[in-house]
């Protein structure tokens, strides 16, 4: 079957973009058929597009990789500076590649076992069905008393999703199929009534993913992926008739991008007034190490409950513990034969002959340092400063770890002078840092050959 994934998950089908495709206002062989809300609310709202000709072309089938770029653009992922690319092995150059990728990777579809998606084969109508009822988040009233496609097929029918779709179950669905699938799930979303909340608060506390006791409020929080945001959300309602179940969408942006979705469903009681549900908010689902500020907006139903802005920053107080504790064993400069550093070809020396500038300036520094108590990332940046007039004549940073089962290291690299123009005659005193500590300091000489 071409559709997979959690229901909740593509409940996002509400979201409006503010991005109008380019193709919008040319869009003429939809009008005065039975295609055209459907269509020109989904173009409007970037969710389906028409070609360049101008036309949409709804008695076109649509294929796997338009159902997958609808799916990603319906979930609110705007690909406009980002590359994604699938492992699927008849991908490579497809237009569709980055968004079967993320489709994939959200579990939305699944390809073959072959190694394959076959992005232009047709969907079919069970398809195309179950995905339209999963992405509104509704597959959870879905019955499981009947299988697969029937169950689908006859709750899209009472919704009312069906609505101007003649379907044929061995025949593949179109694209004008699709759009008025798509908007008939639009306008039951939008009709759903408001349950009337009067008070919204939340709270944001670290969480471990598990725990929601002793919950701290807090609007810091330290970057540390092996953590969660724990997000407390209380309801306030009137008494209802009924108990209702309530799609909760949260979304998180990061300069104003959506950078982390997911939905839910959260019952009210009839027989309340107020409501508390919990979210866990994997750090490292939005972060992509990124400090800054963030904000959460929980939604119901199109309607902005409440929003929470936090501000996420890196810990380090651990790795820069431990550099106080670094012992600079000795800071060496040497020539080598070539771009070679083998150790038995090193020439150790503070004067590094102009020979060298068209090769490269190595520097070997030796540390030790305590028990760890875990391995720790040891970014080692250099500054070079011509001691006659102190003019900064470059820096660079490399990479490195401090290793726990270790308490001591010696680390290469180089400067190739390339780099810098070129390196005029003089003495240049180094300054080594980490994490912004002073760690070495030490002195080479350019001299004439």
């Amino acid at each position: 079957m071409f559709i997979r994934g959690k229901s909740l998950f593509i409940f996002l089908l509400i979201i409006v973009f503010s991005t109008t495709n380019v193709f919008a206002a040319n869009i003429s062989d939809v009008d005065d058929t039975i295609y055209q809300d459907a269509v020109h609310y989904l173009i409007d709202n970037g969710i389906m597009s028409g070609y360049p000709d101008g036309d949409f072309k709804p008695n076109n089938d649509i294929t796997r990789a338009e159902m997958a770029a609808t799916i990603v653009r319906a979930i609110g992922i705007n690909f406009v500076d980002i590359e994604e690319k699938s492992n699927f092995n008849d991908m490579t150059g497809h237009w569709a590649d980055k968004y079967v990728s993320v489709a994939f990777k959200k579990n939305i579809i699944t390809g073959y076992t072959d190694g394959t998606f076959r992005p232009d084969s047709k969907v079919t109508f069970p398809e195309a069905i179950t995905l339209v009822v999963k992405m509104a988040g509704l597959s959870s009233e879905v019955s499981t008393t009947k299988s697969w496609p029937t169950n689908y097929i006859n709750y899209a029918h009472e919704k009312g999703i069906l609505k101007n779709v003649e379907v044929t179950l061995t025949e593949t669905a179109t694209r004008g199929d699709v759009a008025i699938l798509l908007y008939n799930a639009f306008n039951i979303l939008n009709s759903y009534d408001n349950i009337g909340v009067t008070k919204a608060t939340v709270n944001t506390f670290v969480s471990n993913g598990i725990n929601t006791e002793d919950i701290k409020s807090e609007n810091d929080f330290a970057n540390n992926l092996d953590y969660c945001i724990g997000v407390e959300t209380t309801l306030s309602y009137p008494n209802l008739n009924e108990s209702t179940n309530i799609p909760i969408n949260y979304r998180v942006y990061y300069s104003n991008n959506i950078v982390y979705q997911v939905a839910r469903t959260v019952v009210l009681d009839k027989d309340t007034t107020t409501t508390t549900f919990y979210y866990h908010l994997p750090i490292d689902e939005f972060t992509n190490n990124e400090d800054g500020q963030y904000r959460i907006d929980i939604i119901s139903n199109q309607n902005l409950i409440k929003s929470k802005t936090i501000n996420l920053y890196t810990d380090y107080s651990y790795e820069t513990g431990i550099i106080e504790d670094i012992e600079v064993k000795s800071l060496k400069f040497f020539s080598s034969n070539g771009d070679f550093v083998e150790e038995n070809l090193r020439i150790y020396t503070n004067e590094i002959p102009r020979t060298y500038q068209t090769k490269c300036i190595w520097w070997e520094l030796e540390i030790s340092y305590p028990d760890l108590d875990r391995t720790i990332e040891f970014p080692i940046h250099f500054k070079y400063i011509k001691k006659s007039n102190g003019f900064a004549y470059g820096d660079h940073t490399v990479d490195y770890s401090l290793y726990l089962d270790k308490n001591s290291d010696k680390f290469i690299g180089g400067i190739y002078s390339e780099k810098f123009i070129e390196w005029p005659t003089g003495t240049y005193k180094v300054q080594v840092y980490s994490y912004d500590k002073l760690i070495a300091e030490e002195d080479f000489k350019i001299v004439e050959d």
